[in-house]
């Protein structure tokens, strides 16, 4: 939606804001000719971010976790590209969140639930965003108390978390 666009783009800034942050992403579902409302939240996070930062931050920071086989019209490539062992998509996904410190889900599907339970499993933090329904909303619902207590979220700050993003948010793009 709109207001999920605006959300991953004020993320790809703040995190494009602090110089200690890595950015990992799948480089999933852009192609040129892509219909702008058919992008992952991947794509927002990662070109806000990368239009941020300087060419080599970008080189430094931000890394695209791509399959053996991946060919260079498959996904988007921005930074670095780290190619995982396997040429399944599970083989990225448990690639991806092998080594990363912490995991932001907004929406998604089959592989953010995916990523979402391989993080959970190795003890890697997550964040989903519930607002925007998908994976991310149902992944926090399953997990809402142990989410709360183990990133120190106030019961008032997770009714907000969880509320419908402003109607105003819909048509600011």
């Amino acid at each position: 939606s709109p207001s999920a666009v605006l959300f991953c783009k004020a993320l790809g800034r703040l995190l494009a804001g602090d110089p200690h942050v890595i950015i990992v992403s799948g480089g999933a579902k852009h192609r040129s000719g892509q219909p702008a409302d058919d992008l992952a939240a991947d794509w927002w996070i990662v070109s806000t971010a990368q239009s941020a930062m300087s060419k080599d931050a970008v080189f430094d920071r931000v890394i695209t976790v791509v399959r053996e086989d991946w060919a260079q019209d498959a996904g988007f490539h921005i930074g670095k590209e780290q190619r995982a062992r396997g040429r399944t998509s599970e083989a990225r996904r448990i690639s991806f969140v092998r080594d990363v410190d912490a995991l932001i889900a907004v929406n998604g599907g089959r592989g953010t639930n995916q990523e979402l339970a391989l993080a959970f499993e190795q003890e890697i933090k997550v964040l989903p965003v519930p607002m925007f329904g998908g994976a991310a909303q149902e992944y926090w619902t399953a997990y809402r108390s142990d989410l709360l207590e183990s990133l120190n979220i106030r019961e008032e700050d997770a009714r907000r978390w969880e509320a419908a993003p402003p109607p105003e948010a819909e048509g600011a793009l």
